[in-house]
């Protein structure tokens, strides 16, 4: 996993710094529909971009490599097997971006509403009930988890994973509960047993990200994407 890090850091940045240059071209009032894809332009300033658009940009000169389109409604990005890839909301799909060409692939996969990758694979809560391990080159599915029988997130209602010290970690809300208290599940990849729960506030959305207090411990933090401050930590 270690060595695709350094160009996976690279084609990262290129993407989370294009997604402000969208969101500020987006309030710029009507424009011209955006380039094919791969099309460069000359600068950002100027350019329109539509909302199911994924926009490149060199870190160095801060100029527009590509404007990408992807699904209609790309809420999360990450990078896997150097490949960038959206969670398309509500269409059922995410778009695999090869960065070599500056296209993108629809992979249908059902309601996703969180993913993460863990370097080479992206681990995507769908369907209500699922933990499915997407191939990050190709994006066929190698393992699916189902964690009930019942619907556990839904979406904008949880469902936020990562990976790390070896577990899948999942928030998940009490689904119809007015203040929709979560919890935080630790799941162990191999088995889909859920090994540890921990308790998070009520009444926010919680995401989470992993991390180190200090060498040697690893934990997991859960904060509020609301900037709520009732959500807590487990290791």
């Amino acid at each position: 996993m270690g060595e695709h890090l350094p160009r996976v850091r690279k084609t990262l940045l290129f993407l989370i710094v294009a997604v402000f240059s969208s969101c500020v071209g987006s309030e710029t009032g009507p424009g011209p529909a955006p380039p094919d894809q791969g099309t460069p332009t000359l600068s950002h300033t100027g350019t329109r971009v539509e909302h199911h658009s994924v926009v490149r940009v060199d870190p160095t000169s801060g100029l527009v490599q590509a404007v990408i389109s992807v699904g209609p409604d790309p809420l999360l990005m990450d990078v896997a097997s150097e490949r960038v890839w959206t969670l398309n909301l509500g269409d059922g799909t995410l778009s695999l971006i090869d960065p070599a060409t500056n296209r993108a692939t629809s992979v249908s996969i059902g309601e996703a509403v969180g993913m993460t990758s863990d370097g080479e694979d992206l681990w995507v809560a769908v369907d209500g009930s699922f933990i499915a391990r997407i191939d990050g080159a190709t994006g066929e599915e190698r393992a699916s988890i189902r964690l009930g029988a019942r619907p556990l997130f839904a979406l904008r209602e949880a469902g936020f994973p990562a990976v790390g010290g070896g577990a899948i970690w999942l928030t998940v809300p009490e689904l119809g509960q007015e203040r929709l208290p979560q919890e935080l599940w630790r799941i162990d990849p191999a088995s889909g047993r859920v090994v540890k729960r921990a308790a998070l506030g009520a009444g926010r959305r919680c995401g989470i990200s992993l991390g180190r207090a200090h060498v040697g411990s690893p934990g997991v933090a859960a904060g509020s994407r609301d900037g709520g401050a009732d959500c807590e930590g487990s290791d």
